[in-house]
C-alpha cells in the first residue's frame, strides 16, 4: 500500500497539470488521503510502527463481502514489540509516502502537511534504527509479498525527505544518505519490491547528476525498449514476468514519462509509454481492441478477481462464498477503471476473462497506480486518447 500511495502522490506532484486538465486533481487527493491517514495511525507510538493488520492466510481462505468479514483482525508490529528485528522496507517506504504527501498537501493544507513531514521524519529515524527486511517479523506478510532488500525503501525515503525539506539545511543530510543508500547495479523492474528506478528519477529532479540520469537509460535500454531482457511481444506489449504483467509495463511507461519530462530521450519515451497505455486500453491495433481497463471501451474483463465485484447484492443472496468464486458468469458489479493483471506470456495470446485464473484476473492497487500515474503523463504531454 505504501508503494502504491508513493507512485500516486509521486504524479501528482510531477504531472499536476495533467490531473488538472483531467479535473481530476482534487479527486486525486481524496484518494490519497485515505491511506496516509491509515500509516499515521499505525506509527501512534514513536519506538514502533503496526506494518500489517488482518491475516492473510485466513482471508484468502474465505470469499465473501468485505462487510461480511468477522475474522480476528490481528495486528504486525515492527520496531519495539517486534519477536524479530528489521522492518526497515516497510517503514521506510511509508515514510516516503509521507514525506511526498507532505509536499503535495502543502499548497492546500499546511498543517496537515507539517504532520505528515513530523510522522515522516519520525518513522525514517525508527527505520534508520530497524535495518533489515520486515520478513522475520511479520512472517505472515512475507508469505505474499517477500521483501528482497530494504535498502532502496531507505533510499526512496530519504530522497523524498530532501525533497520535502529543500531550502533547509538537514536536506542535504537525507540527500546524502539517500546516495549512499542507493545500489547502483542494474534495475530489474520499479514496483513495490524495487524503488531504484523513482529513486533515480528523484535524484536526478534535485541534483542533475549524470549518474541517476544513466542508471535510467540504462534501465530502458538494456530491458524495455524491445532489445534486451525484455522482448517484444506480438500485441505490442513490453513483458516482464506472467504474474500482472501489465502491471510492470505501466510502471515502466509511468517511469518513461517522467524520464521525458526532464528530457531524458524525451520523444522514444513518450512514443513508449503511449504504446504500452494504448495496449492496456485496447486501442492498439494489435490488440483485437480488447482493453484490459474493467468497464473501458466495449470489450473488456467481466470477471476481474475481487471478492466485492463477484458478490451479488445481499438482497438478490446474504450467502456469498466460493459458488461466486467459481461460476463462470460475469461480475454482477462493474470495478470500474481496474486493471488486470494480463497476459501470462510474450506472446499476449494466453488471456482468458475468468476471476479463476487470478494470475492474469487479480486487480490491486498497485498495479493501477503507476498507471494512473502514465495516464496523467500522457494528458500532460497531450498525448492522451480521445474521450
Amino acid at each position: 500500500m505504501a508503494s502504491a500511495t508513493t507512485m500516486l502522490l509521486s504524479s501528482l506532484i510531477y504531472f499536476k497539470d495533467g490531473y488538472e486538465a483531467a479535473n481530476e486533481y482534487n479527486e486525486g487527493l481524496r484518494q490519497v488521503k485515505w491511506p496516509l491517514d491509515y500509516f499515521m495511525k499505525c506509527h501512534q507510538q514513536t519506538d514502533r510502527f503496526y506494518a500489517q493488520v488482518g491475516n492473510g492466510v485466513a482471508d484468502h481462505q474465505q470469499w465473501e463481502r468485505p462487510e461480511d468479514n468477522t475474522l480476528p483482525r490481528p495486528s504486525y508490529v515492527v520496531g519495539a514489540g517486534a519477536s524479530q528485528s528489521g522492518g526497515a522496507d516497510v517503514m521506510g517506504e511509508t515514510a516516503a509516502a509521507l514525506a511526498a504527501a507532505s509536499i503535495v498537501f502543502k499548497a492546500t493544507d499546511v498543517t496537515y502537511s507539517n504532520y505528515l513531514l513530523d510522522n515522516a521524519t519520525s518513522l525514517y529515524a525508527l527505520a534508520k534504527n530497524n535495518p533489515g527486511t520486515y520478513n522475520a517479523a511479520v512472517t505472515d506478510g512475507a508469505q505474499f509479498y517477500s521483501s528482497s532488500h530494504w535498502e532502496d525503501e531507505m533510499a526512496h525515503a530519504a530522497a523524498w525527505l530532501a525533497k520535502a525539506y529543500e531550502g533547509n539545511a538537514i536536506a542535504d543530510t537525507y540527500l546524502s544518505e539517500s546516495e549512499a543508500y542507493l545500489d547502483h547495479s542494474s534495475i530489474w523492474a520499479l514496483e513495490w519490491d524495487d524503488k531504484r528506478g523513482l529513486v533515480n528519477f528523484v535524484l536526478y529532479e534535485m541534483t542533475n547528476n549524470d549518474i541517476y540520469k544513466n542508471n535510467l537509460i540504462n534501465f530502458f535500454k538494456s530491458d524495455w525498449l524491445f532489445n534486451g531482457g525484455t522482448e517484444l511481444s506480438q500485441p505490442g506489449l513490453a513483458f516482464r514476468l506472467q504474474w500482472g504483467s501489465l502491471r510492470y509495463a505501466a510502471n515502466a511507461a509511468y517511469l518513461a514519462l517522467l524520464s521525458a519530462k526532464e528530457n531524458i530521450n524525451s520523444e522514444s519515451y513518450k512514443t513508449f509509454a503511449k504504446s504500452q497505455v494504448d495496449y492496456f486500453l485496447g486501442l492498439s491495433s494489435h490488440n483485437n481492441q480488447f482493453s484490459y481497463v474493467v468497464g473501458f471501451g466495449t470489450n473488456y474483463p467481466k470477471q476481474p478477481h475481487h471478492k466485492a465485484a463477484s458478490c451479488p447484492y445481499a438482497s438478490d443472496d446474504p450467502n456469498c462464498g466460493w459458488n461466486y468464486f467459481n461460476i463462470d458468469q460475469d461480475n454482477p458489479h462493474t470495478l470500474y477503471g481496474a486493471l488486470v493483471g494480463g497476459p501470462k506470456n510474450q506472446a499476449g495470446t494466453d488471456y482468458e476473462d475468468r476471476r479463476t485464473d487470478y494470475v492474469s484476473n487479480e486487480v490491486a492497487c498497485d498495479y493501477n497506480a503507476g498507471f494512473t500515474g502514465a495516464l496523467a503523463g500522457l494528458k500532460y504531454f497531450g498525448l492522451s486518447p480521445p474521450e
